[in-house]
């Protein structure tokens, strides 16, 4: 049951990247080769809310896992063959998605230098959405040599989530965020919240839950009021990552809630399609909206341009994924 709950939770987690996409392009800063014509900053402000916990709650999913499996099954004792795997699962699909997808089709759009591909793509400072491989394959480095080290506790969350907020600041300081180095150690708080509900998932109540809640609004509040001054961006980002760390904790209660408690199905054939390809989907699905948004951007309202930009992308990077697990050489290429 453990599994599944956190294997739906990642499946919901990776749809909600997909619409926070797609309605991060009413920011004016996303997507930089056409401009909205319409006016939509509520949705900005939507996507700007799911950018407080979607990627967060997948990360925790995975600590979830790591500390199931390394406990439970033995997993993650074996430095050199984990590394591998993990290696083969996120930098080969990084490689070539990146060759094969991404940078042709954002040269059509952005027309990189080649000092641009290799800062981006090679230094790893902005591979579009293959960030989040990167920063997945150095959080689980991280954890596959200090997990046998630290144990799961109360104290270590409050130590790890003052660390994760002082290093990522101090390296966008240093301006050195090369192979996404802050986002490494920014998230490497959620990796560890995951083994923390793994230990500790009985403990966490609705009466906590509800208390919760009541802290993460006063906590939004709080960083609303906030100036752009360095103490209070210093103080911010304390907060932001208060926030997130509250949200998830929430988000994992509910998908436990609806599992456990209302009996949800996950044994639909839609669910199953979703489940056993979320992580093509991730892969292609970016750069197919920037054509659906080129092709709407104007034509429609806003929140059809939503839907058609989520739901388009959805099928298509689908329809993509499906096809290149047909073959075991692209099915390894892609991690599919």
């Amino acid at each position: 049951m453990k599994v599944k709950e956190i294997t739906f939770i990642k499946t919901i987690m990776m749809l909600i990247i997909v619409l926070y996409h797609s309605c991060l392009f009413f920011g004016n800063s996303w997507f930089t080769y056409v401009m909205p014509i319409y006016n939509a900053k509520y949705l900005y402000l939507f996507a700007t809310w799911l950018n407080t916990f979607h990627v967060h709650t997948f990360v925790m999913a995975s600590g979830f896992l790591f500390y199931y499996l390394k406990c439970e099954k033995g997993k993650y004792h074996n430095y050199k063959n984990d590394i591998k795997k993990r290696a083969k699962r996120l930098l080969l699909p990084y490689i070539f998605v990146s060759l094969i997808w991404i940078i042709p089709i954002s040269e059509y759009f952005f027309k990189y230098s080649f000092a641009e591909i290799i800062k981006k793509f090679i230094l790893c400072v902005s591979p579009a959405q293959l960030w989040f491989l990167i920063m997945l394959f150095g959080v689980f480095l991280v954890f596959e040599f200090i997990s046998d080290k630290i144990k799961i506790s109360i104290k270590n969350l409050i130590i790890i989530y003052f660390l994760s907020v002082i290093i990522s600041l101090g390296i966008q300081y240093l301006k050195f965020d090369y192979f996404q180095l802050s986002n490494v150690f920014k998230y490497t708080l959620f990796f560890y919240l995951g083994g923390f509900l793994y230990k500790y998932k009985e403990h966490i109540t609705l009466k906590k839950c509800i208390i919760l809640i009541i802290g993460v609004f006063i906590l939004l509040f709080t960083t609303y009021l906030l100036n752009d001054g360095l103490i209070e961006k210093v103080l911010n980002s304390f907060l932001l990552q208060l926030i997130s760390l509250c949200e998830v904790v929430l988000l994992y209660k509910l998908g436990d809630y609806l599992i456990n408690k209302k009996n949800i199905s996950l044994k639909s054939k839609l669910y199953k399609l979703l489940e056993d390809n979320s992580f093509g989907i991730y892969l292609f699905h970016q750069q197919i909206m920037y054509f659906i948004i080129v092709f709407f951007n104007g034509k429609v309202i806003p929140i059809v341009q939503v839907f058609l930009s989520f739901s388009i992308s959805l099928l298509l990077s689908l329809a993509l994924s499906l096809l290149l697990k047909k073959s075991k050489v692209t099915k390894v290429m892609f991690g599919l």
